[in-house]
């Protein structure tokens, strides 16, 4: 509420509740009124500035920055083909996608299982892929209709211990918790524009094994 037209005490005292910018008693003078409206007009414009704080913008976009991550991720599973002006937008987030070798997953995670298990169990491995990862590639992941997706970024092509890594991670996960995990993996690629080929790769994998399977 802006403003209450009250009559009476007991019912200013709501109004005060209501948090309202004034409550005007009856019977309403010109001078009350005109001094109600300056007041609103201040107090909308305060709000309408509020919409353009350049400090509270930018705090908004890092505080929803991880989102929109995994948003742009995820519009790029709906495309045929990637186009170099696809991965520019990923610019705004600090993420240059135009250089090195790739390496996609995906880890499918029991559909059957608890809810908030299955949550739990996604941060994990979302955590256990960046400590493994993190000191020789960029790591990249977000949820999605086929799983967890993770990207590994590297500016060489040396994935060595890729295979060693996954497999500590998939034995770490296995003390960690119950819950029936698939891992599939694609063939390294060098360009990133290749990933809808990977994703696909990685799918195809997944019928393969229970475990880890390269594509």
């Amino acid at each position: 509420y802006e403003a209450a037209i009250v009559h009476g005490q007991a019912a200013a005292k709501e109004a005060i509740k209501l948090d309202v910018v004034q409550y005007l008693l009856k019977p309403i003078d010109d001078q009350e009124f005109n001094n109600f409206l300056v007041k609103l007009k201040s107090k909308l414009d305060e709000e309408y500035q509020a919409l353009f704080d350049k400090e509270q913008l930018d705090k908004m976009f890092l505080d929803n920055k991880q989102v929109m991550i995994e948003n742009h991720f995820n519009s790029l599973l709906h495309l045929f083909r990637i186009q170099d002006f696809d991965l520019q937008k990923f610019h705004i987030f600090d993420i240059d996608l135009s250089y090195g070798y790739f390496l996609t997953g995906i880890i499918k995670i029991d559909a059957i299982a608890d809810f908030y298990e299955v949550e739990y169990l996604r941060i994990f491995l979302v955590n256990l892929l960046k400590k493994k990862f993190a000191e020789a590639c960029n790591v990249y992941t977000f949820n999605s209709v086929v799983g967890l997706v993770f990207i590994l970024q590297n500016r060489k092509n040396e994935f060595e211990e890729f295979e060693s890594k996954i497999n500590e991670i998939i034995q770490t996960k296995n003390d960690f918790s119950d819950i029936y995990i698939q891992v599939g993996i694609s063939n390294i690629y060098d360009h990133f524009t290749f990933f809808p080929q990977s994703i696909l790769q990685a799918k195809e994998a997944l019928s393969f094994s229970p475990y880890m399977n390269v594509g």
